[in-house]
């Protein structure tokens, strides 16, 4: 059996360069009543991802959720009240809970995504499998994307910035999500369904006429914004994931370190955690 080395580093990114340099936004919600309503998008078999940086823990609150209560169907991405992110999914009769054990920080920038292949649903965060679990009897249902609420009992609404949020229709590996989840995509990439960069308005301005969340892809699952205030700096659009410091997840194999180019230069200290992973 091949094994690889799972090296866990934290990198504080000094970044210059004019490739850096551009439009980078989210939407911050209030945690009251703001919510993103977007078409049905349901795949049996899915990746869903986001950057979100929560400004009030210690609550339920939806990142995103096709759960139905009318037809048992449908999953969601929220994080628990003890701070964990959790995947559900529904299965026509009851739900299953995939829960890992890592909390994450208020007011930090984190990448969660979840996966679902047809026999098992996974979660990460900032690219770690947290948790695992075989589950076969996920339904997708028809019901529409929210982003920042559920639209069954409980709401369930979101407090803080929401980024990059992505739904694909396969189940992505470990090493496709680390791989893209801190680079841009062009929004061709095979598999992708919605792809929401966020990037629009003006940063705590008055954005009164920006309304609409726009789908990168070319499938036009573009998104409806609901009781945004659109000024000032929470409940409207404001500076999204651009962190100088974050932790990040590489693979050593026996024979070589590939690390990807940045523009411009860059400074890195590493801390390293070693974990050895079959496959």
């Amino acid at each position: 059996m091949k094994q690889k080395l799972l090296l866990t580093i934290t990198l504080w990114l000094t970044l210059l360069g004019s490739a850096w340099a551009q439009t980078n936004n989210a939407l911050y919600f209030d945690g009251t009543n703001d919510y993103v309503r977007i078409k049905a998008i349901n795949p049996s078999n899915f990746t869903v991802e986001a950057w979100v940086c929560p400004t009030a823990l210690g609550k339920d609150q939806a990142i995103l959720s096709t759960l139905s209560t009318n037809s048992n169907t449908g999953m969601e991405l929220h994080i628990a009240s003890d701070n964990i992110p959790v995947l559900t999914i529904h299965g026509g009769i009851g739900f299953i809970d995939i829960k890992g054990t890592t909390a994450i920080t208020a007011n930090t920038w984190t990448h969660i995504a979840a996966t679902y292949n047809g026999y098992s649903a996974s979660i990460y965060v900032n690219g770690v499998q947290t948790k695992s679990v075989l589950a076969n009897t996920y339904q997708a249902g028809t019901q529409a994307l929210y982003l920042g609420r559920r639209l069954m009992s409980g709401v369930l609404f979101f407090t803080g910035k929401i980024d990059e949020v992505r739904v694909w229709n396969s189940s992505r590996t470990q090493a496709e999500i680390i791989e893209a989840m801190t680079s841009n995509l062009t929004g061709t990439e095979t598999g992708l369904l919605a792809y929401y960069t966020f990037n629009q308005g003006m940063v705590n301005g008055n954005n009164s006429g920006v309304n609409t969340l726009y789908d990168a892809t070319t499938n036009r699952n573009n998104g409806s914004l609901t009781y945004f205030t659109l000024s000032g700096t929470t409940s409207n659009w404001v500076e999204g994931y651009n962190s100088d410091s974050y932790t990040d997840t590489i693979y050593v194999y026996t024979d070589q370190i590939v690390l990807a180019d940045t523009a411009g230069s860059s400074q890195a200290f590493f801390r390293l955690f070693k974990q050895k992973l079959d496959y």
